[in-house]
């Protein structure tokens, strides 16, 4: 099962929602919610999250990873996807 793995995120206000959709948005699903970094405060914390695809994305050429933070902040990346791939994800902000 393909998974997402979250290993930093810079400047973010937890808590964060991680969710993922299609390119355009659609078949939002929330993929979980990062409570706190090992690093006591941003704006760089590093972060171990692990969360499984949901099985509608399995074939999906490409998805949109989106994370909005506890003031409301949000960043979204269009991730390509290959066959058997596993991501492996740097959120920082633009």
């Amino acid at each position: 099962m393909r998974e997402i793995k979250i290993s930093i995120i810079s400047g973010a206000t937890y808590p964060v929602n991680v969710y993922i959709s299609d390119t355009n948005g659609n078949n939002e699903s929330l993929l979980g919610t990062i409570t706190s970094g090992e690093a006591p405060a941003p704006p760089s914390t590093f972060v171990i999250y692990n969360s499984q695809i949901p099985p509608i994305f399995n074939t999906a050429p490409a998805i949109m990873l989106t994370m909005i933070d506890s003031v409301g902040c949000r960043i979204m990346k269009i991730i390509e996807c290959s066959s058997g791939c596993d991501f492996d994800i740097i959120i920082e902000p633009a």
